[in-house]
Formats: C-alpha cells, structure tokens, sequence
C-alpha cells in the first residue's frame, strides 16, 4: 500500500504533496509515495522541520492535512499522533525487526541474483479518478558477471492513454504508431519474465515497492514481480535506522545526503535504479561489517562498473523497447 499527503479546502478542494514538498493538483508535478502513514508523518514533522521548510504549513489549518491512499480513502489526519500503520505486509514486519549489517550480509548471499527495480507512472485520464498505471518499468542486477544485466521498457497503452498521452509517446520516443503498439504492457512485462528466468532472479531490491506491486497487481502481472521472489524494501529499512534522525527517506534527498552523484535523471526508472544500486554498494562495502579478501575482489569487480554497464543497458534497453 502507498499513501499520499492531501491538503483540502473547500474553496480550492484536494491538494497532494510532492516530490518538490509543495502541494499541487494530483494531475499535475510528481507526487510523493510513503510506504507508511508513520513515514507521512515524520517526512513533514521531522525532516520538512529540520530543514525549515515549514512554509507548507503556514496560513494553512492542520484539521485540512490528511494521510490517504491512492484511492483517496482517509486513512488518518497527518497530525493525529496515534495514527495505525494500516497495512504492512508481513516481509516489511520482518525486515524492520533485523539489523542493517544482517540485511546486508544475508544480500550478499544473492549476488548476480537481485535486481534492483524501479517503475514510473502515468495517469490514467481515461479513469475518472486518474489511477496510476505503468508508464516505465527498468531493472539492473546487483552483483554476478552477466553480459545482459539491465532491462528498460516504456509502456504505450491506448486503452488508457488519451490522445495527448499518446502523441506525447510517439514524439518522444520517434515511433510510428505501429511500432509503439510493439510496446504494450503486456509485452514489456513478458520479456521482463524472460530477465528473470534467464538470470534466475530470486530477490527485488526497491525503494518504495507499495506502489510499484500494487499497480503490477492491478494489472495483472502480480505473478510475475514479485512473484515467489523475496523482497527487500531499502525505503523501509533504512526507515528503522534513520527514524529518530532528520533524514529524508526521498531517494534524491538520501543520496544527496550520501554524495552519490545522479549522471542521469530523477524519475527515470533506469537512472532511479541506478541510484538504488549505488546505495546498495555503499552499504555492502564501506557502511557494513567489512568483508573478507576474496568476497571483497567479488564484490569490487562484480558491482557496477560505469563502462561496461552502461553499454550493456543501453543494448538491454533498445531490445525491450522494441523501437526498430
């Protein structure tokens, strides 16, 4: 489940915080996920005050700020201390429970066999209330030597698109509508199958996954990612360890606070992945127990490498697109 911060007034009706901490339509800017109400919370009570961002709350009344899902049911009030975490899957249950250096040990048992994932989305206009569907969908794996090791797929779906959406596809990515149709949801998500199988994929790494597996859900594609795989959430994880600091869980904003440098662009599944990835190796080799002599050599020459992964997802990307 993912939720979302509403603000609503009578005069203006619902407004929804962003990525950007400011409150927009939900059709317009990029809105901002939480894996948990409690995650809601502190991002506005904890870190937006550290940072003296507080101009979000200014002029405004705290009884019109809510916590809600992405079917815009009311969950709570965002200042209401007692508020439940409604839904948490038992995994998440798990993982809050352990530490972070057993977290990382036990990941380092399924090295070349975690892919970190990360999906973006469109609106769905066609739908009165503008669901969320799956626009991107890309993938790159944690560790092992694989030639392949990265995927990237742009969803065109008619069916849910209106007209704009759709023009705005075939300009962006240089298509006719022919080819474009290549790129249906359905086709993406089975040459993602492919990926799993081919390099036998037993654990997704993500940042946030609530969205992510409940649109995959909704379309259908739940047996497929996640499947029977094991999940690590690292937006819930470092959650637990970072609760009590001003830190913020937006992945921008933590690797900001990491210094990792972003070479390619926020909101990109690809580059988004990318970004989970640099995390990952900076937890397994500076910010963890270190390793031993031959697991680190495994580790240094099996992690990304800018060169050579770059030129295999660029290759991996063109054939799920599908744009000849």
């Amino acid at each position: 489940m993912a939720y979302l911060i509403r603000y609503h007034t009578s005069s203006r009706g619902n407004r929804y915080l962003t990525d950007d901490d400011v409150l927009d339509k939900r059709s317009c800017g990029n809105l901002q996920y939480f894996s948990t109400p409690h995650q809601a919370q502190d991002h506005v009570l904890v870190y937006m005050t550290a940072i003296t961002k507080q101009e979000l709350l200014l002029n405004r009344d705290k009884e019109g700020f809510d916590i809600v899902d992405t079917q815009n049911n009311v969950i709570g009030n965002l200042f209401d201390t007692n508020i439940e975490d409604k839904i948490m899957t038992k995994e998440d249950t798990a993982i809050s429970g352990s530490n972070l250096d057993e977290t990382f040990d036990e990941l380092r048992h399924h090295l070349g066999h975690a892919l970190i994932l990360d999906l973006e989305f469109y609106k769905d206009k066609l739908d009165k209330q503008a669901q969320p569907r799956m626009a991107q969908i890309a993938g790159t794996i944690l560790g092992g030597s694989s030639k392949h090791n990265a995927f990237n797929g742009f969803v065109f779906d008619p069916a849910h698109m209106d007209s704009e959406q759709q023009l705005q596809f075939l300009k962006e990515y240089n298509v006719t509508y022919k080819q474009a149709l290549c790129n249906t949801s359905d086709a993406i998500m089975a040459q993602v199958g492919d990926f799993i199988k081919d390099h036998d994929i037993d654990t997704i790494i993500s940042w946030g996954h609530s969205l992510d597996f409940s649109v995959l859900s909704k379309e259908g594609y739940s047996d497929i990612i996640p499947g029977k795989m094991h999940t690590l959430d690292l937006e819930i994880i470092l959650n637990q360890i970072n609760k009590k600091q001003e830190v913020s869980l937006n992945l921008g904003n933590y690797c900001r606070m990491l210094n990792l440098k972003n070479d390619g662009e926020w909101h990109n599944a690809l580059d988004d992945a990318k970004m989970i990835k640099k995390v990952c190796t900076l937890y397994l080799n500076v910010l963890t127990q270190p390793l031993e002599n031959q697991e680190a050599e495994n580790i240094n020459t099996s992690l990304i490498s800018t060169s050579t992964d770059d030129d295999n997802e660029v290759e991996t990307e063109n054939k799920l697109l599908r744009l000849r």
